[in-house]
């Protein structure tokens, strides 16, 4: 069996809004023992999206996280996922206004942490073709988006290419069907990520990935049950099952692809 690579999301946290008191709040619950986390698990790989006042807040109120996020990505642990600085509804508003927020999104990360993003986050994955214009004038190369936008024969375990007026752009697809459990284990998990692997995979490549959304809270349950401990404690013997996994970073992962998919994904958004 070829090793499977996975990318794990962590998604911006859109439910604090510009609140100052939700923003401390979430920090403390979430982010700050996601730092904790990755800092002590080298291995755990972690792409991260913020909004604009999320990223804005930190740099003002916590700069020793800022000073946390430049050491890991340094260290190439996680990679910065850009967006709309407002996490806007893309399709309802105007392409000037879609490219200023992209462009103020990715200059914000750039001035606070040295390195501009070349993914997107969509609030919602809320979607129309017709963005993928502003998304490449923008300068970014792939986004995630819902699985279920995305129509199941194009559902191989590969990357996405999906094209509009003659620009194009990677869509890594998201599957919330996988989402580990609270009640989950290391081992239970793995298998459920290689049986999907195993009835949906394009047998003619063997790069192959699987991306994971995780919604801000979501993350801290998984932290909170110990969840994340066992799935990266790598001092535990490791199995078959474990070996046929890499984690990765959707650029890292991109640099090294040769097989995508060529697919029309319709305008949608996430079912809830």
């Amino acid at each position: 069996m070829n090793q499977l690579n996975v990318c794990l999301e962590l998604s911006a946290d859109i439910s604090s809004g510009k609140d100052p008191v939700l923003l401390e709040e979430n920090y403390q619950k979430v982010f700050k023992g996601t730092l904790t986390f990755l800092y002590s698990h080298p291995d755990c790989y972690l792409s991260i999206a913020f909004t604009g006042p999320q990223l804005d807040y930190y740099e003002r109120k916590h700069p020793e996280s800022i000073e946390l996020l430049k050491d890991l990505l340094s260290r190439k642990q996680i990679e910065i996922i850009g967006g709309g600085y407002y996490a806007p509804i893309f399709p309802l508003i105007y392409p000037s206004d879609r490219a200023g927020q992209i462009e103020k999104m990715s200059n914000s990360i750039r001035q606070t942490l040295g390195k501009r993003p070349l993914g997107l986050y969509l609030f919602g994955s809320i979607w129309d073709p017709m963005l993928i214009t502003n998304f490449h004038s923008c300068e970014m190369s792939f986004m995630f988006l819902d699985s279920t936008l995305v129509s199941q024969k194009y559902l191989k375990c590969l990357p996405l290419i999906t094209s509009e007026q003659g620009k194009s752009i990677k869509v890594f697809p998201t599957y919330k069907n996988l989402l580990p459990e609270e009640n989950e284990n290391k081992k239970d998990w793995t298998k459920k990520l290689l049986k999907f692997y195993d009835r949906n995979r394009n047998d003619d490549s063997e790069n192959h990935v699987i991306s994971i959304s995780l919604e801000f809270e979501y993350f801290a349950k998984l932290l909170g049950c110990g969840f994340l401990n066992e799935l990266f404690d790598f001092n535990l013997d490791s199995n078959f099952q474990e070996k046929a996994i890499n984690y990765t970073l959707p650029h890292e992962y991109l640099s090294k692809a040769e097989d995508y998919l060529s697919a029309y994904i319709p305008a949608g958004m996430e079912w809830n």
